[in-house]
């Protein structure tokens, strides 16, 4: 049995950490590379360089702007500290990761253009920070994006979702390595937010002007309470609901101040490897597919701890009194609605790329929500 005492610990570190840009200074690389120029592509030699020497080793310094795991079934374990082991073993001591925990490297804001010039090799982090420079990462946060860690998995490996989004990195120096669910995410609340009605004059917290904007044609007053503030928030009464991680009923105690949790979640987040396109084209082929082979097992690993931590999160709702609240069929579908022609369409006008990525998440929803997996997902999570 998991002592919840550690586990509140070390999950509020690891989501606080998330969340607050830690600025540090830029650490060293054992790699040299070319700079880009201006259309961020690298130098031709540089671009066709790797090794004829099988026993050369390469040692990569990944920037994490999370903590150490503590638990090794939790999500994060099996892309940082279980992915560096298995490419070591399966490479047969060729490649090397040392990690450089809490954005020791490089702050989280500032690993972008850290890894674009290879002076950093590796990054485990989340899209949403460099949305001001990638905003086709930006898909990760619409609402419903996802139904829960199966269908989001199938999104970024079964259709282009996933290649145009990688298109957009790798255009500005930078390869995806892996992606992995990190529980769901939804509403909670002090009244129940099950209907449409429900969200009128209600105030909700929002961080993105594209959720603020979804929030705003429900009828919802929109508030910016930085996470950690959002318990005071809801205990003043000065926010009335908040979309955030279930699990932080327990890391941020939030029982004590939310009554009720809405399903269907808003959608699975998502954290992400990446590494710098410079260093990853001087590693022969055959590394390269072994880091990417070792990347896809891990994201299935971490895909039941994710589903291990919702578990959890949902006991230490019962245990503490928060009801766990469903929409209907009919209600899900008309807030999701409102999801689609607000933030969905916001997103879509960025670019061509973004238009393209939500043709692909309304055509494969309407197909999920026909399909046995659909009938399972109204099952589980909508009212009878």
């Amino acid at each position: 049995m998991i002592k919840k005492t550690m586990l509140r610990a070390f999950l509020f570190v690891a989501f606080v950490l998330m969340i607050t840009f830690i600025t540090a200074a830029c650490g060293g690389n054992n790699s040299t590379s070319a700079p880009l120029n201006e259309n961020n592509e690298e130098t031709k030699a540089e671009a066709e360089t790797t090794t004829t020497n099988s026993d050369e080793i390469f040692t990569l310094k990944m920037n994490s702007m999370y903590p150490p795991s503590v638990y090794d079934w939790e999500p994060k374990y099996f892309l940082q500290e279980k992915f560096a082991e298995e490419v070591e073993l399966r490479t047969d001591g060729r490649v090397k990761i040392e990690i450089f925990y809490s954005n020791q490297l490089a702050g989280q804001a500032e690993s972008l253009d850290a890894l674009s010039r290879g002076t950093i090799d590796m990054q485990n982090g989340v899209a949403a920070v460099w949305a001001d420079r990638i905003p086709e990462g930006l898909f990760q946060g619409l609402p419903y994006w996802n139904l829960d860690e199966d269908t989001g998995n199938y999104l970024l490996h079964e259709t282009e979702l996933r290649d145009l989004y990688s298109e957009a990195l790798e255009e500005y120096g930078v390869k995806l390595i892996g992606n992995w669910a990190t529980s769901l995410s939804g509403y909670m609340s002090t009244e129940p937010m099950i209907t449409a009605e429900d969200f009128r004059g209600k105030v909700v917290n929002s961080m993105s002007a594209l959720t603020s904007e979804y929030f705003r044609t429900l009828g919802s007053g929109i508030a910016t309470v930085p996470f950690v503030e959002q318990y005071e928030g809801l205990l003043r009464g000065t926010i009335d609901a908040i979309p955030f991680p279930f699990y932080s009923l327990d890391t941020y105690k939030l029982h004590e101040v939310v009554n009720y949790i809405t399903v269907p979640p808003l959608y699975v987040a998502y954290g992400e490897i990446t590494a710098s396109l410079t260093v990853w084209n001087k590693l022969p082929e055959d590394l390269q597919n072994t880091i990417l082979e070792v990347a896809r097992e891990m994201e299935e690993l971490a895909t039941e701890g994710s589903k291990r931590l919702t578990d959890f999160a949902f006991e230490v709702a019962e245990e503490n009194g928060v009801e766990l609240v469903k929409m209907s069929k009919e209600d899900y579908e008309e807030v999701k609605q409102v999801a689609i022609d607000t933030a969905w369409q916001s997103y879509a006008a960025i670019n061509e790329r973004t238009q393209r990525m939500v043709e692909i998440l309304i055509e494969e929803n309407e197909e999920f929500m026909q399909s046995e997996q659909g009938e399972a997902f109204i099952k589980e999570f909508l009212q009878d």
